[in-house]
């Protein structure tokens, strides 16, 4: 059983970081989900700790799950990047990033892609955030992209490659962000980019800047027929969750 379940985890983490060569948080949480059904500690901590992430409150975790799960051990492959993540986020007591911090460290050196991405996030460190993208860490490559589209030419250029091959592995947040390099004029311009088709289904799952982007290329018009009523359709989405740029647009 435990192996069994270790390998639906692995399989889960693959998801999860896209190193497997996909990237699909939706899947990720269904192995967790089989995993944690099976009684292993790592798959129940993680549902508990994708639960926290999506709505961005520790909250919507089940904190006795997580106890539970903490109290029967957790080891092997990102066993402290779990552990890491439980106590940044504060699911079995006070947030604490200090001693996040050093179990990012040790799960970086015992070769997690999330250890690295997790100690590169906080430090903006380009050469850590590096070391996970090679290893095809999706999350890492939004963060470095980030970081890179504020600097120079050749760091705006980086910085699309990013985001592109995040894209292709499967990050709707990657397909947002090269949408936004083009909507901003930053990106290389060398094809053709399906604004709405890039942006479309996040903006109908919520997400803010999809929603945002969605009204302003429609309002001028961007590689679309101009459209108020569209562009407005997506500003009011965009306001009803607090954005001032869709309000005052």
């Amino acid at each position: 059983m435990t192996a069994g379940a270790e390998s639906e985890f692995d399989a889960g983490m693959d998801l999860f970081t896209g190193v497997g060569g996909t990237y699909d948080t939706v899947r990720a949480y269904e192995f967790f989900a089989r995993g944690a059904a099976r009684g292993h500690p790592k798959s129940q901590a993680m549902c508990e700790i994708m639960k926290a992430m999506s709505a961005g409150k520790a909250s919507y975790a089940d904190r006795e799950v997580v106890k539970a799960a903490m109290g029967r051990g957790t080891t092997g492959s990102h066993a402290d990047w779990v552990l890491g993540k439980i106590l940044e986020l504060g699911l079995v007591g006070a947030p604490s990033g200090s001693e996040a911090l050093d179990m990012y460290r040790s799960a970086a050196d015992k070769g997690s892609c999330m250890g690295l991405y997790e100690l590169g996030r906080g430090l903006r460190a380009e050469t850590v955030l590096t070391k996970a993208v090679d290893m095809g860490c999706v999350p890492a490559m939004m963060r470095l992209a980030e970081i890179l589209v504020r600097g120079d030419a050749e760091s705006v250029r980086r910085a699309e490659e990013l985001y592109r091959k995040g894209l292709a592995r499967g990050s709707e947040d990657c397909g947002v962000r090269l949408a936004w390099m083009r909507v901003a004029g930053l990106d290389s311009r060398t094809d053709e980019i399906d604004l709405p088709g890039l942006l479309g289904g996040p903006a109908e799952n919520g997400d803010v800047i999809a929603q945002c982007l969605l009204g302003f290329v429609y309002r001028h018009g961007i590689r679309v027929p101009t459209s108020y009523e569209r562009a407005l359709y997506h500003f009011l989405q965009a306001s009803d969750q607090g954005s001032s740029f869709a309000r005052c647009q």
